[in-house]
């Protein structure tokens, strides 16, 4: 299954499983942003859950379209799915941190470092990010009655149908 595929199998799912929850096709809205993303903007009166995964071009084919990390993004929490996950110093756990804390995924990954005495620094998480993945995001509307509830329930949906390499990864560098 594509991740274009997803919204069809969860409301299968939903109407299956949460029949008090009234959701159709037409409520979730997907958005494929490939790469260099920058500036992306949640828009006005919309939630989304969002993806990161390595482009179907990937440099290390075992990766091309993994899904590196799957989060979501409510009403107040706009600047999370605009830049916070690009930055290693943002507040809370981000994609950036997760990378740069956790040098084991350096060379999986192929993201660039370098070595400088006993220490390995890495290069641009952020940068890198931006250009080694797609985006897919999942709109809906905060008029849709449950709509967080919806949310996570779509977060959950897609990593447990995907996977996700970040999803549990501490963000301390020891």
């Amino acid at each position: 299954m594509h991740l274009q595929e997803v919204i069809k199998k969860f409301i299968e799912s939903i109407n299956t499983h949460y029949p008090n929850i009234v959701i159709d096709e037409d409520n979730i809205k997907y958005q494929y942003v490939s790469p260099p993303h920058d500036s992306i903007r949640l828009p006005s009166g919309k939630c989304a859950v969002y993806v990161f995964a390595f482009t179907e071009d990937y440099k290390i084919p075992q990766l091309a379209g993994k899904v590196l990390k799957v989060g979501k993004a409510g009403p107040k929490s706009a600047p999370r799915f605009q830049s916070q996950h690009y930055l290693d110093n943002s507040t809370g756990s981000t994609v950036a941190k997760s990378l740069n804390s956790n040098p084991i995924f350096w060379d999986q990954i192929g993201l660039e470092y370098t070595v400088s005495g006993e220490q390995t620094i890495c290069g641009e998480p952020g940068e890198w990010l931006k250009k080694s993945t797609n985006r897919h995001h999942f709109f809906i509307d905060q008029s849709v009655r449950d709509y967080t509830k919806i949310m996570g329930l779509l977060e959950n949906f897609i990593r447990g149908t995907f996977g996700s390499i970040l999803e549990g990864v501490a963000t301390e560098r020891n």
